[in-house]
């Protein structure tokens, strides 16, 4: 999974690996969802560097010789069908049946059927249900391979629609003239919505209004076009929301604050005390998507590192800790070592491994330091996930 800024410029790998992914869409939380074609399961969930199972002899190894271990996919214990899972969305439309939204919803192309999973969850990440077909055809050469939520809240779904579903004949006898999309609408549905005025044509206020509406389409859309703006004049309206707010418009108007360049150090300090782990997840890792953070807000961090309650700002705290230099990564590190509760966790023992791997060198003193004491070698984290992986490295 890599990403591109079409501002800065700045390309970067995201995540590394996954099962010959198609298809990737985010969570009500901002998660990355990734389709998978590895028999068995139906997505990976990507945290930020990340590095994950991936066909290995087909595809060579991690880029990084030393990461010593990956995770794997999302559990999913009822899991049946045909094993390539693409183009899925976690649908966040508001105008299907109540039971489908924030449901992930992805093509299965063998099965010629659409299939919809919910999620538990565990830790810092989740497991996932099978919970049936969302959509069966009739007809084998239905090939489902990407989905969309449409600005009526519709599901609107690409359908390759070929009799082959593989590259195994190297003969180019691929059907190209049969591509159809659908569009999966609840019965008596309401006619397509008209966005009239265009959103690029109404005024700022009137896209920061429509942050709280149930469509993702229409909050995407409204987020882009205040991205290409960059209206100084909502700052103050956003903030307040951020503050103000508990739940998902709280999220959603960070978001926005952070595409109108609002966000800055000091008021993400602020966040970190906001009652939405969330908030907190995303102040954490916006600030420190920049790779360097100030003495007073990484001491804030490391005071986080050792007082926070969630698994999953813990989990963005071993993420942005690896981006920072290792004066900033380390302490942050030391105390998330010490939380015993995340021993068992899916993701932050070995994100904290890689990040240690990452200073190894260049700051080995300080990475040493991390075992200066018995108890610290005795740490469930330490002794399970760290020290032999750090012996091998050196």
């Amino acid at each position: 999974i890599w990403r591109y800024h079409p501002v800065t410029k700045e390309f970067e790998l995201f995540a590394e690996g996954g099962g010959n992914t198609w298809g990737l869409d985010f969570d009500a939380h901002g998660n990355v969802i990734a389709g998978t074609n590895w028999g068995g399961f139906a997505m990976l969930h990507q945290v930020q560097g990340g590095y994950y199972i991936k066909g290995f002899g087909k595809h060579g190894p991690l880029h990084n010789p030393r990461s010593y271990g990956y995770v794997d996919h999302v559990p999913c214990p009822n899991f049946k069908g045909g094993h390539v899972t693409v183009g899925g969305i976690v649908y966040q439309g508001g105008a299907l049946s109540e039971k489908y939204e924030n449901a992930y919803i992805a093509g299965n192309l063998l099965s010629n059927s659409l299939i919809w999973y919910t999620f538990d969850r565990k830790g810092s990440t989740f497991t996932c249900k099978q919970r049936g077909d969302f959509l069966t055809a009739n007809d084998t050469w239905f090939r489902p391979i990407d989905c969309l939520t449409g600005p009526d809240g519709a599901l609107y779904v690409a359908d390759w629609y070929d009799k082959r579903a593989n590259h195994v004949d190297p003969v180019d006898t691929w059907d190209r003239s049969n591509g159809r999309v659908y569009k999966v609408q609840t019965k008596g549905a309401k006619p397509s919505l008209v966005i009239d005025p265009p959103l690029g044509k109404r005024p700022s206020k009137e896209l920061v209004a429509l942050l709280d509406n149930p469509n993702s389409w229409l909050v995407g859309e409204a987020r882009r076009v205040l991205m290409e703006r960059r209206d100084a004049s909502v700052v103050p309206d956003l903030r307040k929301m951020v503050l103000e707010d508990k739940g998902k418009l709280a999220l959603e108007s960070l978001w926005a604050l952070r595409v109108s360049s609002g966000l800055d150090e000091d008021f993400a300090a602020k966040l970190l005390d906001h009652p939405n782990e969330d908030v907190r997840t995303w102040a954490i890792r916006l600030i420190a998507d920049d790779k360097k953070v100030s003495p007073g807000f990484r001491d804030r961090l490391v005071s986080l590192a050792r007082t926070e309650t969630s698994p999953t700002v813990r989990c963005q705290l071993a993420c942005s800790a690896k981006r920072l230099p290792g004066p900033d990564c380390l302490p942050i590190v030391r105390e998330l070592l010490r939380r015993d509760e995340d021993a068992d966790d899916p993701f932050i023992p070995m994100l904290l491994w890689w990040a240690i791997e990452d200073k190894a060198v260049a700051d080995r003193d300080a990475v040493i330091g991390l075992l200066d004491s018995p108890a610290a070698w005795r740490e469930p984290i330490v002794s399970r996930f760290i020290v032999e992986r750090l012996a091998r490295r050196y």
